[in-house]
């Protein structure tokens, strides 16, 4: 094993390019097709509800501190199983109970009278009609906690949107995560490498200096092949000119004989 620069490894890097090139198309491809094959498209429907003065009474600016601190109590009411269960029943589906718990997400902001709620279903009809029932039964469910405090809808959640397909995110994960284990691979592969493959690496690797090299040896029979092809071309062009000057000789040799 022996110490690497980073230049020397730049260099590594750079001659298994190509090795580089072809795990991170590998890693790309596959996260891609992984994305599509496994991607299932969920539906999602965003209401908010809004904590406010019960009819006919008063509020002061301490109203609005309580009624923040009133939302931490009703997220805990409307995570209950009972309410769970008024949803199921409101909504007509066979669902159970902690199935619909696992549909729907409350978000809160501690300086707001606002509260979110965030239905998420495979099925758009399935979304849209528990959303339906969560905005029909929360200020159901709620109103009457508190004397001087109501709830009601301030924004309907609508038309439930679908989750994106993020197979070119997932395909980009892919592709550098195929250029990482290729580097890896290249590393080690050099490192572990112990062959000696120039005067460089005999001369780190030893002490004693370098007196001389061996030439690259040819076998007779590859020399002569070679200077054979060589001769190839040369020995073609003075066939044909020899060919040629007989020909002319022949021609003149006739016209002589004619006169």
């Amino acid at each position: 094993m022996e110490n690497f620069s980073v230049l020397k490894i730049a260099k590594n890097l750079l001659a298994h390019l190509w090795m580089l090139i072809l795990f991170a198309v590998i890693g790309f491809v596959g996260a891609y097709v992984f994305a599509n094959a496994t991607y299932t498209p969920y539906y999602t429907a965003t209401s908010e509800m809004m904590v406010v003065s019960s009819e006919g009474a008063q509020i002061n600016v301490g109203d609005i501190t309580t009624f923040r601190r009133v939302i931490a109590s009703y997220v805990k009411w409307l995570s209950t199983s009972d309410f769970y269960q008024s949803v199921a029943d409101e909504s007509g589906l066979e669902l159970d109970p902690a199935v619909i718990g696992s549909m729907i997400t409350y978000n809160t902001d501690e300086e707001s009278e606002v509260f979110e709620v965030v239905v998420t279903a495979s099925s758009v009809d399935t979304c849209k009609i528990i959303s339906d029932s969560v905005e029909t039964m929360i200020p159901r469910y709620l109103n009457g906690k508190y004397s001087r405090v109501a709830i009601h809808v301030l924004d309907g959640a609508g038309t439930p949107y679908v989750s994106a397909n993020n197979s070119i995110g997932t395909a980009l994960i892919g592709a550098v995560i195929g250029l990482i284990i290729a580097v890896v691979i290249v590393v080690i592969w050099e490192v572990f490498d112990v062959r000696i493959k120039s005067e460089e690496d005999l001369a780190k690797r030893y002490e004693y200096p370098i007196l001389g090299t061996i030439p690259e040896f040819i076998s007779s029979e590859a020399m002569a092949s070679k200077t054979s092809m060589k001769k190839q071309p040369y020995a073609q062009a003075y066939a044909e000119a020899e060919l040629k000057r007989k020909q002319q000789e022949v021609q003149q040799n006739g016209s002589k004989e004619d006169k």
